[in-house]
Order: C-alpha cells, then sequence, then structure tokens
C-alpha cells in the first residue's frame, strides 16, 4: 500500500489538464436541475397516487418540468375511484344476533350459519 501511495504523481491522480473543481457553473445549474427534479417528481407522483392517476407518469412530469410539473398533477381532476363494496351483517336464524358475513357458526348461539363471502382465513 505505501509503494503506489509512493508511485502516486504529485497534485493527486488528475488527469493532466483536468483541474479538480473544473465542473464550475453548468455543473452546479445541471446538479441543482437534477435535485430540484427528483423532489418535484417524488411529490408530483405521491399528489398523482392520492388522485388515483399513474404515479410514474406524476414523477416524469415532476422530473422532466420541476415546478411546472408538480403543479399539472395537482391541477388535474382525479381519476376514477370505485369504492369497495361494504359487506352487511349477517344475522343468526337461531337468535337473531349479527355476525360477520363470513361466519360458519354464530357467536350468541353457535348456530351453524351459511356465510355470504368466504372467509380471508381460508385463503391462507
Amino acid at each position: 500500500m505505501m509503494i503506489l501511495l509512493l508511485q502516486a504523481p504529485p497534485g493527486g491522480g488528475w488527469m493532466p489538464g483536468m483541474e479538480p473543481g473544473g465542473l464550475g457553473w453548468p455543473g452546479l445549474l445541471v446538479a441543482l436541475y437534477c435535485l430540484a427534479g427528483l423532489i418535484s417528481g417524488a411529490l408530483a407522483a405521491q399528489a398523482a397516487f392520492r388522485r388515483g392517476l399513474n404515479p410514474w407518469t406524476g414523477f416524469l412530469c415532476g422530473f422532466l418540468l420541476p415546478i411546472a410539473g408538480w403543479l399539472a398533477i395537482c391541477c388535474r381532476k382525479t381519476g376514477p375511484v370505485s369504492p369497495r363494496p361494504i359487506r352487511t351483517a349477517l344475522a343468526c336464524a337461531a337468535c337473531g344476533a349479527m355476525n360477520h358475513p363470513a361466519a360458519k357458526r354464530c357467536l350468541d348461539c353457535g348456530a351453524t350459519l351459511d356465510p355470504r363471502t368466504p372467509s380471508e382465513a381460508d385463503l391462507v
């Protein structure tokens, strides 16, 4: 290891003609644009997800057009969202107690029930 350090050229391992910190203003502006694009892309993806839109489209809009893309996603209308159906409770024929729609036996009297939906526990 010591031999490699002694063989290093003066000024470090920079290539000839390349000075450290040679990116200047253009490199700084590109880095700031990428940082703003990543932040705006993440915000636009979250906004698209909350509105029922494709989050990848939101991320690309926010990344390529940092502020304008995020605002465009925020101003769009929500996508079609269908609510999940709500299952009604199952009444026991013997005692009238209300049970879960997937119940096979009544919680109060233990009578056998005809479940309306398949139990999620049976799927495992």
